[in-house]
């Protein structure tokens, strides 16, 4: 299959043999969920301050999530850290979930927020996905395959629209991986 890739410069490279290409439309993102959540988020305690506990909690849960680990896999041993010590493991998955909220939960949030807020018009909320999104997948010769996705987002006030160009590599797993 021949592709035909382009560059910045507009030239164009012919690829014999050296990639195969395949392009087609993708699924729409489901958003509800997190739009409910950074809607609750906004409204009750601000941008700024979910910002800020979120960054908080994410280090707090990852520096204690850290510490009890290694306390207690270094007082006694690794294969009797769960078993022999429940206590040690709940003080453990306290503070990885307070790291998974304080990542998840607030600062995916607050991304998200920013996200939503059109250049044009200035409300927040108002991008929703204008279509499906284009994908495009490449693999090359090792096996690699790198993936683009454009999403295309319309303002339902104003009809501004911006797209958003995301880019994946997904590597092969090989044989000798498992053995």
């Amino acid at each position: 299959m021949k592709i035909i890739k382009t560059i910045s410069n507009n030239s164009h490279i012919k690829h014999d043999r050296l990639y195969k290409s395949r392009q087609y439309k993708g699924r729409i993102k489901g958003v509800f969920l997190r739009e409910i959540i950074t809607k609750s988020l906004v409204k009750t305690i601000g941008i700024d301050n979910s910002a800020q506990i979120g960054t908080k909690l994410t280090i707090i849960g990852f520096s204690g999530a850290f510490i009890s680990f290694l306390f207690s896999s270094i007082s006694e041993g690794l294969g009797r850290f769960f078993v022999y010590y429940p206590y040690d493991f709940y003080i453990f998955v306290f503070f990885a979930v307070m790291l998974l909220v304080g990542f998840f939960g607030f600062k995916s949030s607050v991304d998200y927020y920013k996200s939503t807020i059109c250049e044009k018009c200035k409300r927040d909320f108002v991008y929703k996905e204008d279509c499906k999104p284009d994908i495009r997948e490449i693999k090359t010769k090792n096996g690699t395959i790198k993936m683009s996705i454009i999403r295309t987002y319309k303002c339902i006030n104003c009809g501004n629209q911006k797209s958003i160009f995301e880019s994946k590599v997904i590597e092969p797993i090989l044989y000798s991986d498992f053995v």
